[in-house]
């Protein structure tokens, strides 16, 4: 993760850091900065890594709006069983449709702008699996 940190460095980012070697990188950018960082992050990450991944950024205010509308927020266990994947852009509505609810036996998902709110009742394990559990 220290050389995610020094990519987002590179991009004149400040207040740099990475959150459990999830790939998620929290920081702070002028919003002129900010306009162009989504491009100019995949470029640098490409040319560092080699590797085409999309970018998904979220300001302070866009978070505290997504801790608000966690749909699962008041259950019990919360903390164990509940996790937000976030989209770099808002899906298709007919994409959102064809999810199928069933797929998971006990497992829920709300979809609620560029955000895909989820509740995993055997607990919350962020993994590939778990999220290709929903999104299949």
């Amino acid at each position: 993760m220290a050389e995610l940190t020094k990519i987002f460095g590179a991009a004149r980012c400040s207040d740099v850091r990475t959150y459990i070697q999830s790939g998620n990188v929290v920081f702070c950018a002028s919003p002129t900065i900010a306009s162009a960082l989504r491009d100019d992050l995949q470029r640098r990450i490409r040319k560092q890594f080699d590797l085409e991944v999309p970018v998904v950024l979220r300001t302070a205010d866009e978070m505290k709006a997504v801790l608000r509308e966690n749909p699962y927020a008041k259950r019990s266990g919360m903390e164990n069983s509940t996790g937000v994947m976030f989209l770099a852009d808002l899906p298709a509505p007919e994409r959102v449709k064809s999810l199928d609810p069933n797929r998971s036996p006990g497992d829920e998902y709300v979809v609620k702008g560029r955000e895909i709110y989820l509740w995993l009742a055997a607990q919350w394990h962020w993994t590939l699996e778990a999220q290709q559990r929903i999104l299949r």
